[in-house]
């Protein structure tokens, strides 16, 4: 709170404002928990974020469960880097798991994050929705056309399923001093409801030069226990970042059956 699933994934409530909250406390009243109504300038973003000059960028399994997180961000600073999706499949998910965020981070705002878990689901609170949700930075690349990438990673757990686990590595194109779109750069979910389990790894490489490959590998089968019956789906993404917008260049779907491996 700074600034002076494919299948496997839970489904978004529609129509839910999941930024107000009413909470049932125990004499039966009812408190009103609204989003925070601070702003944060672009300078004050900026200053969040570390300059790398490495390339390439390699996002894969061992960087995002090692992810090396920066300064925490709150509601005013996600709601300035993403107020712009790129239309793409790969981020379909992307609004429920941020409004998940806005939710618990008003919470945390408003000293009633503690009561909220307390009371679980009678404070409106879904099974099965993350109970922790934390945004830090990371870092700041600029590529040889100017375009500055704000990279950012995005942290849910749920208590009430230990193995339930969602690493999402953002990143948000700043061009002109203008902030423009947010796309994922990296993704590592991991969810176990016996007798089904799942997996997705989403890694990437980045080039100097606006070149983004990127490869989605996910894993889900109805029978932990054997899981010769569980199907893997490999797709394999090609994208060119310029003058900070993102054009899609290739897809292929490398579908095919494979046990599921830790």
């Amino acid at each position: 709170m700074s600034c002076n699933i494919s299948s496997q994934r839970k489904n978004i409530s529609k129509g839910q404002d999941s930024t107000k909250i009413s909470l049932n406390t125990t004499n039966t009243d009812i408190i009103k928990v609204s989003p925070s109504s601070k702003t944060c300038s672009l300078e004050n973003l900026l200053a969040h974020f570390k300059d790398n000059s490495k390339f390439p960028v390699i996002i894969d399994s061992t960087y995002l469960i090692k992810v090396a997180k920066h300064d925490s961000l709150g509601t005013s600073e996600l709601k300035l880097l993403a107020n712009k999706w790129i239309k793409d499949s790969l981020v379909n998910d992307s609004d429920y798991f941020m409004q998940n965020f806005y939710t618990i981070d008003s919470l945390k705002v408003n000293h009633l994050y503690d009561h909220w878990m307390e009371v679980g689901t009678e404070s409106g609170h879904n099974l099965g929705d993350p109970t922790h949700s934390n945004a830090y930075s990371l870092e700041k690349l600029k590529l040889s056309d100017g375009t500055i990438l704000l990279v950012w990673v995005l942290e849910a757990r749920d208590d009430a399923d230990p193995l339930f686990n969602d690493i999402i590595i953002y990143f948000t194109t700043l061009y002109n001093n203008t902030i423009r779109e947010t796309f994922k750069l990296g993704d590592y979910y991991s969810g176990v409801d016996p007798p089904a389990a799942g997996r997705t790894i989403l890694s990437s490489i980045l080039t100097a030069d606006g070149r983004l490959i990127m490869e989605e590998n996910a894993f889900e089968t109805e029978d932990l226990e054997d899981s010769s019956k569980g199907k893997s789906t490999i797709i394999h993404y090609e994208y060119s970042i310029s003058n900070g917008n993102l054009t899609l260049i290739k897809k292929e779907d490398k579908t095919k059956q494979s046990k599921f491996k830790n």
